[in-house]
């Protein structure tokens, strides 16, 4: 992800990277942060639940870069904060974006997507409208409704 903004920021000046996350690797969460920081971005450690819906509910994008996740919370998240989000193409992932504009194959594929979002306003209004139309698949509600309905089914079978 730091490659991919690095190489955003070169075409689009402005872009910027906020990783968030607890490190359960203390030597790899220090080369990430050694990195993050020489590129200029921000790296934000042990936030609690209320900082990071803060910090996300500021942000306008956001990248995932975990290769063939099984869903991608942190994805489905950024699509209910209203972020166009790009995703590593495999995975639960691609499911929430749905849409071959937001998977990316390598690190240039990433930029060169990102880069076209960035410099084509209608390009982002339709990937804005897109994800609106995923967003109510990952609401608490639909979740609660689906556990509750699931729930009743099984009580209710012999």
């Amino acid at each position: 992800m730091i490659e991919i903004v690095a190489g955003v920021r070169e075409q689009v000046p402005e872009a910027g990277l906020h990783i968030v996350g607890t490190p359960d690797d203390r030597r790899y969460a220090r080369r990430v942060t050694a990195r993050a920081r020489a590129a200029g971005f921000v790296v934000h450690v042990n936030f609690s639940r209320a900082r990071l819906v803060d910090l996300v509910a500021r942000q306008r994008y956001g990248i995932h870069g975990m290769a063939e996740e099984h869903f991608g919370m942190a994805p489905a998240e950024l699509v209910r904060a209203g972020c166009i989000v790009w995703v590593p193409n495999g995975g639960g992932q691609v499911e929430i974006v749905a849409d071959s504009r937001l998977t990316y194959d390598s690190v240039d594929d990433a930029i060169a997507k990102t880069v076209r979002t960035l410099r084509d306003p209608a390009e982002e209004a339709a990937l804005r409208a897109h994800l609106a139309t995923r967003a109510p698949l990952f609401s608490a509600e639909r979740f609660m409704r689906e556990i509750r309905a699931a729930v009743a089914e099984a009580a209710a079978t012999p």
